[in-house]
């Protein structure tokens, strides 16, 4: 009875794959000319969450007794006053101290740092503790760890073969690095999109509080019969948010690789840069948002020159393919095998000024 079940299971199986099998090989295949991407409307360019950000009004609260020292306290005791509740009590030294501690290094004072911020009895004792520990190496440690997850930062490939990446703690410490630098966020920004492509003197990069790993060097990989020079520079190194993503780089079909590390890494710029979920549009346009399977593609081809992989190493930093001769593409169901229509490079069309002609 159990090796018949088997056998049963495993004919149902077979008989399944032939069905897909025979379906997809009789499927119309999608020329260049059967997608019609929606046209925008203005009630999309209207939605707020594409409004520029503008500052708000402080609401008018009263406060006799001067509670308020800044914007943030107006809100929260407007919000006070409607549920009549009276302010808290003032925390101590002590607790000020512990929850800056906490927030900024995520590491409780020492006995030290509490008897002395408990004898400091200046005026601007507090701004100075602020000031302080931002300027500590456990507040880029700390804060560095919520960038990295939006990285998706791994030290391995993932999938079942789980290859280390040698190099991923330069990224790791580079983000550390800025964020003690005090990096502006345009800057911060701009190098892990197309800092590959900036010239020698990016503003930060030449602090040398973002560390050590900024000196040029090559990176030397192994695939287990002879290594390979992989370019890696200071330039290069936070493009490696780009491709931190998961990878597989033993499977056989480096295109289908490729495929894939691009989709991934174009859905992860728009949730983490955008606000954005745009992954779903590599297969389809986007039923309730703005957003078109043309607009994923079109932003997705900004990287298609600058991935270039070699299949059993893994791949770290943007590099320009000189062998890339493109052109960009749609694919069709975001299947790799389904060439569509030619893309070129282009922001999403709901946040220009004006429709793509």
């Amino acid at each position: 009875m159990f090796l018949r079940a088997i056998l049963m299971a495993t004919v149902l199986s077979y008989v399944a794959a032939m069905f897909c099998a025979v379906t997809y090989a009789v499927e119309k295949a999608p020329g260049t000319t059967d997608y019609h991407e929606p046209a925008l409307t203005e009630t999309d360019r209207q939605h707020w969450s594409f409004q520029p950000v503008v500052r708000g009004k402080l609401p008018e609260v009263a406060d006799a007794q001067g509670w308020c020292r800044g914007g943030i306290d107006r809100f929260v005791l407007l919000k006070l006053a409607v549920k009549k509740m009276p302010p808290g009590d003032e925390a101590s030294r002590e607790t000020l101290l512990r929850r800056l501690s906490f927030d900024l290094t995520g590491l409780p004072p020492t006995l030290e740092d509490i008897e002395a911020f408990a004898k400091d009895e200046s005026p601007d004792a507090y701004e100075r503790l602020v000031d302080r520990l931002l300027a500590s190496q456990g507040y880029g440690e700390r804060w560095g760890q919520h960038w990295l997850d939006l990285a998706r930062f791994a030290e391995t490939d993932g999938y079942e073969h789980d290859l280390v990446r040698k190099e991923a703690w330069r990224y790791r410490d580079w983000v550390v690095g800025a964020l003690n630098a005090d990096l502006p966020y345009d800057e911060f920004v701009r190098q892990q999109v197309a800092g590959d492509e900036q010239g020698s003197g990016v503003r930060g990069q030449e602090s040398e509080d973002i560390g050590s790993q900024l000196e040029e060097f090559k990176s030397e990989i192994s695939d287990g019969n002879k290594p390979k020079q992989i370019p890696l520079n200071r330039k290069s190194i936070p493009t490696m948010f780009c491709l931190s993503g998961p990878d597989m780089p033993d499977i056989n079909s480096q295109e289908q690789r490729k495929h894939e590390l691009l989709n991934e890494m174009t859905g992860t710029i728009g949730s983490v840069f955008m606000g954005l979920q745009i992954g779903c549009a590599q297969c389809h346009d986007h039923k309730y948002d703005p957003l078109s399977q043309a607009d994923f593609y079109r932003l997705r081809a900004f990287f298609e020159p600058a991935v270039s992989l070699q299949k059993d190493v893994s791949v770290i930093a943007l590099h320009t393919d000189d062998k890339f001769k493109g052109p960009a593409r749609l694919w069709i169901r975001g299947d790799w095998q389904r060439p569509g229509m030619e893309v070129h490079p282009a922001m999403l069309r709901v946040l220009l000024p004006l429709p793509l002609g």
